[in-house]
């Protein structure tokens, strides 16, 4: 049986033993996995649904106490606002998916008959929250003692159920634990039983395979010392091991008759290489010529190298001055011509203010001598209405006088009494006209004075035009320093032009240079035109030589061709 075939047959074996290990744990974890998801989904839902109607019936139990405690109508209808919600949606909806979820499990009967009890518990709650809303307190409370003994009993059911469902949730616990110890020990077993078998088969396998391995090392190791009539003396079956033996005393037998072929072939090879070493050092002196030689052209290519960076240089800082110059020139334009509009626009507005300025002050001095001759005549108006104030009360007084002598004379004084009397009236008239006048006045030297202020602040915008006429003239010296400004850039627009020029310069003298170093270079170029002559006469020298020398080695690597290696195929 061949080494393979034992190989696989053991490997067979431990992937039974494997196989049908995992299809056992697969099969006890698929158990266990069942008693879970029913723990989960059965026991587990049926608790909680259990503990959410518990929750919502003490709600209910919380809302009848908070009934019976509060005072007015309106918080006991808030309080039994959500109470029909509580049995529906959170007592008997409950109670109803425990019933489905616990279906088969025989225990139906007492899950109805907890429901039974909420609708009665529901019932006996209604009336006591009804006979609490019509004040009916003492029945209200006697009621509620019965609907509490109803609450305590489905209390105990609850309880019942719950812990039901809590040991039926401990007996499947105590299965999927035994379940586990038991696939546990069927597993420790199979794995020690696993363990000895492939124990076996190794040592069986190693038995026919270290000993002749232990032959082989010894072997290779006597042909590493050169020791080439060694042998491997063994009896081998006819597997990969046996093959291996005969190959490995095949090649002691084909290295002996190799190592005998090479011995004659390196005598002639050693008066080869001798020659071959003579034409090697003429070559190296020549070599170290075209060494020297190449350095100079090293050099001169350098310094070729450097004037054209030179050179580049020159051409950069002409590029950038070139766009200097435009950008000065370019700026000195716009502003010259910016300068001129803004000191022609200047004198314009500043002629023009200058004219403005003196017609408002002429202006401004005649209205202001108006206004003084008018306040004068306001004075002597004044002064006159004092007068006609004065002649109407003397007037007036003298009608009054007047009357009361005609009142005297009787019948004889009544018509100059109504003489007196309509004097009298015409100094009244009088005495009216004069305060009108007056007061017509006084408005009059009431606007004489607001001209007066108007006057006075045309004054002072006679003095802010003056001022801006100042300005003005500020501004034209500021044009006036421009001009002075962009005559310094067209002086440094002359200077970057100098430059420019000297730029153009250096340019000439490094292209000068540079075509004497390209002379050298071409007289260097000659110089290794004429040692590579030599060096091709070396080579054709060794090519005479090494003619012999390449016959014996192909002959050597023909015999070399007959081991097949790693290295051998990798260079082909």
């Amino acid at each position: 049986m061949g080494f393979r075939k034992k190989l696989l047959i053991g490997f067979s074996a431990i992937m039974i033993i494997m196989v049908f290990l995992g299809v056992f744990g697969l099969y006890e974890m698929k158990s266990i996995n069942n008693n879970v998801k029913e723990i989960y989904n059965v026991t587990l839902k049926g608790v909680y649904y259990l503990k959410d109607a518990h929750y919502n019936i003490i709600k209910a139990q919380r809302v009848e106490k908070n009934v019976l405690l509060s005072k007015t109508k309106d918080e006991k209808m808030e309080h039994t606002m959500h109470l029909d919600e509580t049995y529906t949606d959170g007592i008997i909806k409950n109670l109803n998916l425990y019933m489905a979820l616990s279906a088969g499990e025989g225990n139906e009967a007492e899950i109805e008959a907890l429901i039974s009890k909420v609708n009665d518990v529901k019932k006996i709650q209604s009336e006591v929250i009804d006979k609490s809303m019509a004040g009916s307190e003492d029945e209200a409370l006697a009621l509620s003692q019965n609907s509490a003994k109803a609450f305590d009993k489905i209390d105990t059911l609850i309880t019942e159920l719950s812990q039901h469902e809590l040991a039926e949730a401990d007996d499947t616990f105590i299965n999927s634990n035994s379940t586990y110890n038991k696939s546990f020990l069927i597993f420790i077993g199979i794995i020690f039983f696993a363990l000895i078998a492939g124990a076996f088969i190794m040592s069986r396998m190693a038995a026919s395979v270290i000993k002749p391995l232990k032959r082989s090392v010894r072997f290779a190791d006597e042909l590493s010392k050169g020791n080439l009539n060694s042998r491997i003396d063994i009896r081998m079956a006819n597997d990969e091991i046996g093959m291996l033996v005969n190959s490995l005393n095949n090649t002691g037998e084909k290295l002996s008759e190799i190592v005998s072929e090479i011995k004659k072939s390196s005598m002639g090879l050693e008066e080869s290489t001798e020659q071959l070493n003579m034409a090697t050092e003429e070559s190296n002196q020549v070599m170290d010529e075209i060494g020297v030689s190449v350095g100079a052209i090293t050099d001169n290519i350098e310094q070729v190298v450097s004037s054209i960076e030179h050179i580049s240089s020159n051409l950069k800082n002409i590029v950038i001055n070139a766009d200097e110059v435009s950008k000065l020139t370019q700026e000195a334009n716009t502003e010259s011509n910016t300068l001129i509009e803004s000191a022609k626009k200047g004198r314009s507005s500043v002629d023009i203010l200058i004219h403005n300025t003196k017609d408002i002050e002429k202006s401004t001095n005649e209205v202001h001598v108006t206004i003084d001759d008018l306040q004068v005549l306001s004075g002597k108006i004044d002064n006159i209405i004092t007068v006609i104030k004065d002649i109407a009360a003397q007037t007036n007084l003298l009608a009054l006088n007047a009357s009361i002598e005609a009142a005297r004379a009787g019948e004889h004084g009544r018509g100059f009494m109504v003489v007196a009397e309509e004097v009298r009236k015409l100094a009244d008239g009088s005495a009216v006209a004069a305060a009108d006048i007056e007061n017509t006045i006084i408005e009059v030297q009431n606007k004489t004075n607001i001209a007066v202020q108007s006057i006075t602040i045309t004054e002072k915008k006679v003095i802010e035009g003056n001022q801006a006429a100042l300005v003005a003239d500020t501004n034209l010296t500021i044009i006036l320093d421009s001009i002075a400004q962009l005559a310094e850039k067209i002086r440094k627009i002359s200077v970057q032009s100098e430059e420019q020029a000297n730029s153009a310069e250096n340019i000439s003298e490094h292209m000068d240079q540079a075509v004497i170093n390209s002379k050298d270079v071409a007289q260097s170029a000659h110089n290794i035109n004429g040692k590579i002559g030599e060096q091709i006469a070396a080579i054709q020298e060794i090519s005479a030589v090494s003619n012999p020398l390449l016959m014996m080695t192909e002959n050597l690597n023909k015999m070399i061709q007959y081991f097949q290696t790693t290295e051998i195929e990798a260079e082909k």
